[in-house]
């Protein structure tokens, strides 16, 4: 999934700085940040039984990440990873599944390496 990202990348300019006011507020700020980056989750097992076939995937897609925001970003944005720790539990894959979309607010999910995992995020990822 993070190689289709690559072939989205602009080749194009990057868009005009937004014009600095002296009185922005740091919803000002924020917004601004969240325009110029694309937040996306990672979760996958880094500790536990699983995190010795996991902990490579993770390493994968930071890398790929890195390579597409050295390249550009996608669509002019710069690609901003959320890390989180399955701990090979699956309750705990449900739990932070819910907080990368709700709290984190990501645009998506990369993980779910075992079916366990994958059918303890479903129901989060339904709703």
């Amino acid at each position: 999934m993070v190689l289709m990202l690559a072939g989205c990348s602009s080749q194009t300019t990057e868009p005009a700085a937004p014009e600095s006011t002296t009185d922005s507020t740091s919803t000002d700020t924020e917004q601004t940040s969240n325009e110029e980056t694309v937040k996306v989750g990672i979760l996958h097992s880094l500790s536990g039984t699983m995190a010795i076939s996991e902990v490579s995937l993770r390493d994968a897609e930071l890398m790929a990440i890195e390579e597409i925001n050295a390249a550009g970003g996608v669509l002019g944005k710069q690609i901003e990873p959320v890390v989180e720790d399955g701990a090979s539990d699956w309750p705990t894959f449900a739990e932070k599944a819910k907080k990368l979309l709700e709290q984190d607010q990501v645009a998506t999910v990369f993980g779910g390496w075992t079916s366990a995992s994958r059918k303890a995020m479903l129901p989060v990822f339904e709703q």
